[in-house]
């Protein structure tokens, strides 16, 4: 390793060095091997979000299938990201 790659060596325990690159190479795996989400919403969205869960959550059943079809759009993301790295979401 170069004096640049030994750095943290200098002023940290070998063992934690060790444990912080590989927590840093799963953590680079798993990004590069995943899905990542964002979600963007205007302030309003975001207090019809609240509020609707809010509601939910009071067993108001009409915003019970708000949540539903938005969550459903999200599984929806992510079952389309699995089927294109050939993974089938629903296989055990």
């Amino acid at each position: 390793m170069s004096d640049d790659a030994n750095w943290m060596y200098k002023i940290l325990p070998e063992a934690e060095v060790n444990l912080m690159n590989e927590k840093g190479d799963k953590m680079e795996s798993m990004m590069s091997n995943g899905v990542s989400l964002v979600l963007a919403a205007s302030n309003q969205s975001a207090l019809e979000m609240c509020r609707t869960f809010r509601d939910a959550m009071m067993g108001n059943n009409d915003a019970w299938k708000s949540l539903a079809i938005f969550v459903g759009g999200i599984v929806n993301t992510l079952e389309r990201h699995l089927r294109e790295e050939d993974i089938e979401p629903y296989d055990d």
